[in-house]
């Protein structure tokens, strides 16, 4: 498992412990990750700030207990870019581009990845809220539906186009 896969699923259980004082990651969390390969990213997710008041305990670590920022959870709910590299998937975001037709293997709906997602968003907010005319906005929010509808652009990054 890639790290940015391993930070993701680390954070989301943060994510879902934060009512308690701290969140104690345990082996039966995560049963087919190593515990040491958790502790580590728990470290480098409080390096960006994303847990607060990590401790990793013992040398080497043997456990270890926090609990997600305030930045952690933008992250998890999609209102925030992480500065590292996180595999996230939210399924209550949606970003509405328009109609898009004739595109094979463009699946449409949830399971959309937070970075793809966030930076197509950000695009589009750019486009619509530049000083453009409206054609010229129509225009560009037209030829960025024809290359994320394209066969081979589609082809090649499967469902992580399918938040449109």
């Amino acid at each position: 498992m890639k790290d940015s896969d391993l930070r993701a699923l680390v954070l989301k259980k943060f994510y879902e412990e934060r009512k308690k004082d701290k969140y104690f990651p345990k082996a039966e969390d995560f049963p087919e990750v190593d515990i040491d390969d958790i502790y580590r990213v728990c470290s480098q997710l409080a390096e960006h700030n994303l847990l607060k008041a990590w401790q990793a305990i013992g040398r080497p670590v043997s456990n270890g207990n926090g609990i997600i920022s305030a930045d952690g959870v933008d992250v998890i709910e999609g209102t925030k870019k992480p500065s590292i590299a996180i595999s996230v998937t939210n399924n209550n975001q949606s970003i509405s581009v328009g109609n898009i037709s004739k595109a094979s293997n463009l699946t449409i709906g949830n399971d959309n990845t937070v970075s793809i997602e966030s930076n197509l968003k950000e695009i589009i907010e750019m486009l619509k809220s530049s000083d453009s005319s409206k054609e010229e906005k129509e225009a560009a929010l037209t030829l960025l539906k024809g290359f994320i509808s394209h066969p081979l652009v589609a082809s090649m990054a499967g469902a992580s186009l399918s938040l449109l």
